[in-house]
């Protein structure tokens, strides 16, 4: 059995620089974009919500967003990583709206853009990130 197709398309059409899907209790779908004048560079989309094509929430404005990674956390937090072509690795609560204090942390990352973020899960403390630019690889 086949399920439709949905389309998730920003408000102002630009590139798509990163896809990140979140597990299967939240199943969300973030999606990173060039930057575009007062528009929100990252969109969290649910298609399990009425109309699933408007996102659910939106940040990073005016920051090209390069990659994301969804972190996992046990207490259902929602929580995405994203890294900007401006140097910048930053955590939003995605449960938080946008015009409120969204961001976790804010971490100037990288000499260059952000090129990609995954989580890393250490024996010692799952609250690790890698992440790569063209100048260097960090833990």
């Amino acid at each position: 059995e086949h399920k439709e197709l949905i389309s998730f398309k920003p408000f102002v059409t630009r590139t798509c620089h990163s896809i990140a899907m979140a597990g299967r209790e939240a199943p969300l779908l973030a999606a990173g974009y060039q930057s575009v004048r007062h528009q929100s560079c990252c969109a969290v989309y649910d298609p399990e919500r009425a109309e699933p094509a408007a996102p659910a929430w939106e940040g990073a404005t005016n920051e090209t967003v390069c990659s994301l990674e969804w972190l996992p956390d046990g207490d259902g937090a929602q929580l995405l990583a994203t890294g900007t072509s401006a140097k910048w690795m930053r955590i939003y609560d995605t449960r938080v709206p946008q015009n409120e204090a969204s961001v976790v942390i804010s971490v100037h990352a990288h000499d260059g853009g952000v090129g990609g973020i995954r989580a890393a899960l250490m024996p010692m403390d799952e609250n690790y990130l890698c992440s790569f630019s063209a100048d260097a690889v960090d833990l």
